[in-house]
Order: structure tokens, then C-alpha cells, then sequence
């Protein structure tokens, strides 16, 4: 039941804050009776809407606010909830799950990613996370025969490239690890306890970077691409990197800054992008992309 009552939480906040203009609860009642979460499609009674209304400070630290005068519009008071990854990633699973949900008739015709499940991995990570324990896991990476067991330090959990991974901490070799969770054989809560470091930030370790290594190791460097045909607009749409900004845009070309670690991941990344991304700075990144790009031409004389 409780699960239930968050979803509706959700569902709730996901309706508001969609609604660029405010909402009115006649168009909130009525979205609901289209809801995949009202099997029965009723009307919303006012009383219920008030109760979710009060509640959702407490379940989801969203404030919603209403107009003085009528229509009397709802809105999100605190759009800095928009800056929590989390609820914010919540939200927007919730909403496509509701829309695939709504379009059970046409199962046939929506094709989506496979991403490997980690469901009860994830769950007995977090829980520990949570209780600031460690956990035991048995492990076989992908570039070995050999599978092996131990303890760590769940710091943080990523979802990358369709892959959930962990971030651990090993004390033995002091520093973070990374582990795909589809390739854990097996996790367990431990009653051990550790404490997080108070100035530790996954934030600020995969700032950046992109997917999964954060080569911290790495100078943080100036890097610019020349984009072309229609990847220019894909890029626009779906930025590299949070820090990307036009320096120069012409009517064949446009040209991008980013702030990044270059790390084999970005390598690969904008390897894959082929003719229409040319690596303009720095000369080492362009080389390796470069390297990268003769090897690729040479399997294919």
C-alpha cells in the first residue's frame, strides 16, 4: 500500500511540474481518471488531492503552491527540485512508465533498450548505503576467467551506457573501484560500518568526465570540436557534457568548448562519431582519436 501512495506522490508532482503554466485540479482530476494508477478511471475526490497536497513535503520534499484568484492554478513552488538527479530521474521513469502503461494496445510498437536487471542488487547496495554498512560481494570482472570475493565500501551507485555500476571504496588499495552490478555473482549486507568521507562528492568525481572512469588522475583540459551534417543538431539536443558552449557556428560547421578529463571513454566516444566530429584541441586527444581511426580503417582494407 505505501508503494502504491508514493506512486501516486509521483504522479502528482509529475503532473504539476509538466504543466508550464499552473494546473487547475479540474485538469488534474481529469488527467487521473486517464491515469494507468486509477484501474477503475474515478474522478479525484478534492479531499484525497488535499491530503497528497500535504503530504508531499514530507514523501518527496516538493512544495506546491496555489493562485490567490481563479483559476486557481497549482504549480511547484521549489523548482530547485529539478537539481535532484534522483527525483528528477524518478519523475521522468515514472511518467514514460505511466505513457507505456497507457499504451498497452500498441505493446508491439514501442521498442525499448534492454538493460541488464539489478533490481535486488541495487536494492541490497542502497540499503546499505544507507546504513552506512559494507558489503560483501563475489565478482567476475569481463576480462578474466577467474571470479573472487570480498569486502568493500558501497560509496555510490551510476547508471551509465545501460549499465548499472557501483562505486567502492577499497581501503587495502586506497582508492575507488568501479563494478558493474550485472556482473556481481552475489551481494550481501554485512553488519560492518564505515563512514563516508564528509568531503567525498560523486558529483565532483565524475564532473569531468563522461560514463564511467572518472580519471581523476587525469588534467582537467580544454577541448574543442568542430561538428558537421546532422550532428550538429544531435548535439544541441543532447549535449557531449554539461560544460559544452558554442564558440563558433558557421553554415556548414559549428564548433564546441568543453571543460573534460580525456579519458578512453571520451576516446571512444567521439571515435564512434566518425567524419562528422573532427577533435580540434588538444593535439593529444586529437591524436588519439586519430590512432584510433587508422586502426579502424586498416581492419577494413
Amino acid at each position: 500500500m505505501a508503494k502504491e501512495i508514493y506512486r501516486r506522490y509521483m504522479w502528482l508532482t509529475d503532473t504539476i511540474r509538466s504543466a508550464k503554466n499552473g494546473i487547475t485540479f479540474e485538469q488534474i482530476s481529469s488527467k487521473w481518471q486517464r491515469c494507468s494508477l486509477n484501474l477503475k478511471g474515478e474522478e479525484l475526490p478534492k479531499r484525497t488531492f488535499r491530503n497528497w497536497l500535504n503530504s508531499l513535503p514530507t514523501a518527496l520534499g516538493v512544495v506546491v503552491e496555489c493562485d490567490k484568484k481563479s483559476p486557481f492554478r497549482y504549480r511547484i513552488a521549489n523548482r530547485e527540485i529539478e537539481r535532484n538527479d534522483l527525483l528528477e530521474w524518478s519523475l521522468n521513469a515514472m511518467a514514460l512508465g505511466n505513457i507505456i502503461s497507457e499504451s498497452n494496445d500498441i505493446h508491439d510498437r514501442i521498442i525499448l533498450e534492454d538493460i541488464p536487471s539489478a533490481n535486488e542488487k541495487l536494492r541490497i547496495i542502497c540499503s546499505a548505503m544507507r546504513n552506512s554498512h559494507m558489503i560483501w560481494m563475489h565478482y567476475q570482472p569481463f576480462d578474466t576467467d577467474y571470479d573472487y570475493s570480498f569486502n568493500t565500501k558501497p560509496y555510490a551507485v551510476k547508471l551509465a551506457g545501460n549499465r548499472w555500476y557501483l562505486i567502492a571504496h577499497s581501503d587495502s588499495h586506497d582508492r575507488d573501484f568501479c563494478y558493474g552490478l550485472d556482473r556481481i555473482l552475489e551481494v550481501k549486507e554485512v553488519e560492518e560500518s564505515f563512514q563516508m568521507p564528509k568531503d567525498y562528492s560523486v558529483q565532483e568525481k565524475f564532473k569531468y568526465s563522461i560514463g564511467i572512469y572518472a580519471g581523476e588522475q587525469l588534467p582537467i583540459e580544454d577541448v574543442k570540436l568542430k561538428v558537421s551534417g546532422y550532428l550538429q543538431d544531435y548535439m544541441e539536443t543532447l549535449p557531449l557534457h554539461w560544460s559544452q558552449r558554442v564558440v563558433e557556428r558557421d553554415d556548414n560547421s559549428t564548433t564546441y568548448a568543453y571543460t573534460m578529463r580525456c579519458t578512453y571513454e571520451l576516446v571512444d566516444k567521439l571515435t564512434g562519431l566518425g567524419s562528422f566530429c573532427q577533435v580540434l584541441e588538444p593535439l593529444s586527444l586529437r591524436q588519439q582519436v586519430r590512432e584510433n581511426a587508422l586502426k579502424i580503417a586498416e581492419i577494413y582494407k
